[in-house]
């Protein structure tokens, strides 16, 4: 799928290297397999095109997130959740802006976040992992056992490797560990 991805994201490029929803999209299946430095210009590109483009805004920030620019990620997290706050994907946008909170250690503006962000869509359990990781901070484990059973109501199948990459080796098993 890697493979996949990375050749239908260069030919979208070769189609339209100039239309912020195209460099949007690409920009985001970049830093989604693991190129988040390829996917920073591109994104950056987007919102300078089209500064409406509130998917490029999130993209740019969840990129910003992975390469460990976290002020910067939660400054366009917000921006593309504030511009675009009837979009279907705010529930990730907000689980992401919640985990930049959270490196932040904002704790109390991560679990308003997240909670909102489990609030905006009630089938997806990537909300719920982040909103456990944020209780088992906060030193609340029965509440973090909650989250985490949600999550796995919503995907029974929740592997480890669906959290990890989330909340890192020691938060994730640490939660994990709780079930």
């Amino acid at each position: 799928a890697r493979v996949e991805t990375l050749e239908a994201a260069e030919r979208a490029l070769e189609l339209d290297s100039m239309d912020s929803t195209v460099l949007g999209f690409v920009g985001c299946a970049l830093a989604d397999i693991g190129y988040p430095d390829r996917a920073l210009p591109i994104l950056r590109n987007a919102v300078e095109i089209n500064p409406a483009n509130a998917q490029a805004w999130a993209s740019l920030g969840s990129a910003c997130l992975l390469t460990r620019r976290v002020e910067e990620a939660v400054q366009h997290l917000t921006h593309g959740i504030n511009i675009s706050p009837l979009d279907s994907r705010l529930s990730i946008w907000g689980a992401m802006l919640a985990l930049g909170l959270m490196q932040s250690k904002d704790l109390v503006g991560a679990l308003h976040q997240g909670e909102l962000a489990c609030q905006r869509d009630h089938r997806s359990y990537l909300p719920r992992i982040v909103v456990a990781g944020i209780h088992l901070l906060r030193e609340k484990p029965e509440l973090a056992l909650q989250a985490l059973n949600d999550a796995y109501r919503i995907k029974p199948d929740l592997e480890p490797a669906q959290v990890l990459p989330l909340l890192g080796r020691e938060l994730g098993n640490s939660l994990l560990k709780l079930r």
